[in-house]
């Protein structure tokens, strides 16, 4: 979130565009025990 595009919290539909984007395709969302969740894209 603070190294994409000004810091913005985005739903996973919004990072999957971003990615698309980039070339990229999301391949997952892993929740975590805090407030953050890891996101896996592919090439």
């Amino acid at each position: 979130m603070f190294v994409v595009d000004d810091g913005a919290e985005r739903t996973q539909q919004e990072y999957a565009q971003l990615f698309a984007k980039a070339g990229l395709k999301l391949s997952r969302v892993i929740p975590t025990n805090i407030d953050v969740s890891l996101i896996e894209g592919t090439h």
